[in-house]
């Protein structure tokens, strides 16, 4: 009995002790909680004033962004309208000083007539002797009687030429009064070219330009070529006739197309080539005629038509001194007819179906009817048959120039050449006669002259073409047909 109550005493107090601790438990349970929800409090306290701070950053960025957008829109306006009212007043003079320039007023204010207009509206044209003639709206004056002169500068000057946008030509009239050799350096330098014989006639008449000019008169050729003579064999040799046939037909390594000789035509250097298959001698053409886009560079003409030696050569309309695509006469390509502007006979020279080169007086038809396959309009024929045409007098005057060549020799050889000068100081026709014929020409024609002589080899213009005034024309002047040798 009282050891029983002795255990419960015991059991009750060890209970006892037990909720003790856990009221101890929960004690320290709680204050973790509120300690918790403190640190929680304080947490989002701190959030919210992050937040806070954070939007306070973002709405200062955001004025500050909007005030740079303002000030660079303000700018930009500025900067236009300035840009705009600057335009304005730019084309707005122009407008006024080209309006003052095309509507002139004298000093009274009336309005001025230029003088082109004031010229041509009360003159009388003439077709025959000295005056001023009207073709295709240009007026050109010829003769010395003629009322050509104006004062300019304190200087008499003279009329040359109207032109139809009404500039007028002129030139100082001391030029054509000075000494014997100014006379014919003015006519020889006119008289050069066909399309530029009109300037001749403006300074002098036709006696003294007839003085001049019967210095250079040559014979023409008028044979017909003996094409049975040319028997095309262009193999190289066990012995040569000379060394001018040596050096034509002694082939260069790794080349069987053509040869390429640095030679001297008189005092000028030149440029020869040697083409062995007259089968690829072809014309090469502009791509069109009468366009205004047609002309081209040799250079260029010869790249597209797969050329690998061209030169220039034939005839165009060049009425103010730059060229046109606009033939003149005829040209023959693979045996049609791609151009032709007369039905008379003209100085034709190509190659017929049997890769013979064929120099005739013809017309179109006429060439095609004998064979022709490509051929171009040019002049004079300078060896026929081995025969060479012959100057009344020495030639010294106008046919001075760079020159453009063809030959065939009896064996088919084809020979270019093409001369280094200028118009009036350059190699004669004489003295390119002698060259051609040293190498062999049996057959041979002048094709052209000046600023327009070209010769291309794989792309690269071999010579140095040079204007009137010696001023190099760079890559070529353009023209509208040639030679090549095609692959």
């Amino acid at each position: 009995m009282n050891i029983r109550n002795e255990l419960n005493d015991e059991e009750e107090l060890e209970v006892i002790d037990i909720d003790d601790d856990i009221e101890e438990e929960e004690e320290v349970v709680e204050e973790n909680k509120d300690k918790s929800k403190e640190k929680e409090k304080e947490s989002k306290e701190k959030n919210k004033n992050k937040n806070k701070d954070k939007s306070t950053v973002k709405k200062a960025t955001g004025k500050r962004k909007l005030k740079k957008g303002l000030l660079f829109q303000t700018i930009f306006c500025a900067v236009s309208i300035i840009f705009i009212i600057g335009c304005c007043i730019f084309y707005g003079t122009r407008l006024v000083k080209y309006y003052k320039i095309y509507n002139p007023k004298d000093s009274n204010g009336n309005a001025m007539q230029l003088l082109a207009n004031k010229i041509t509206s009360g003159a009388t044209f003439v077709y025959d002797g000295d005056g001023i003639y009207l073709t295709g709206g240009t007026y050109t004056y010829k003769g010395e009687k003629v009322d050509n002169y104006i004062k300019y500068g304190n200087l008499v000057w003279r009329i040359l030429k109207i032109n139809s946008d009404k500039s007028i030509d002129i030139v100082l009239d001391s030029l054509t009064t000075l000494l014997p050799s100014t006379v014919v350096f003015v006519i020889s330098t006119a008289m050069v070219t066909k399309t530029h014989k009109y300037i001749a006639y403006i300074f002098y008449d036709e006696e003294t330009i007839d003085k001049v000019t019967a210095q250079n008169r040559y014979i023409p050729l008028t044979d017909k070529v003996n094409l049975d003579e040319i028997v095309i064999n262009t193999s190289e040799r066990d012995s040569y006739d000379n060394k001018y046939d040596e050096e034509i037909l002694t082939r260069d390594p790794n080349n069987e197309d053509y040869k390429y000789i640095k030679v001297k035509v008189g005092k000028y250097n030149a440029h020869l080539v040697a083409i062995y298959d007259p089968s690829r001698v072809k014309l090469i053409a502009s791509k069109t005629f009468n366009t205004g886009h047609g002309q081209e560079r040799i250079k260029d003409m010869c790249k597209r038509s797969d050329g690998i030696v061209c030169i220039n050569g034939g005839r165009f309309n060049d009425t103010t001194g730059y060229g046109s695509d606009i033939p003149k006469g005829t040209l023959i390509k693979d045996g049609k007819i791609i151009w032709s502007d007369t039905s008379e006979a003209t100085s034709l020279i190509g190659f017929n179906k049997e890769n013979k080169l064929v120099l005739t007086e013809s017309t179109a038809q006429d060439a095609l009817a004998m064979g022709m396959r490509d051929a171009l309009e040019f002049g004079p024929f300078l060896i026929v048959n081995g025969k060479k045409l012959q100057y009344e007098s020495s030639a010294g005057g106008y046919d001075r120039a760079a020159r453009v060549a063809i030959a065939q020799r009896k064996d088919g050889v084809v020979l270019f050449l093409v001369t280094e000068g200028v118009h009036t100081n350059g190699p004669s026709l004489v003295e390119v006669i002698e060259l051609l014929t040293k190498y062999g020409a049996y057959n041979a024609a002048n094709l052209d002259g000046g600023t327009s002589a070209q010769l291309v080899i794989n792309g690269t213009l071999m010579n140095n073409p040079l204007t009137v005034y010696g001023k190099k024309v760079t890559g070529g002047r353009r023209v509208v047909s040639g030679f090549g040798l095609i692959k």
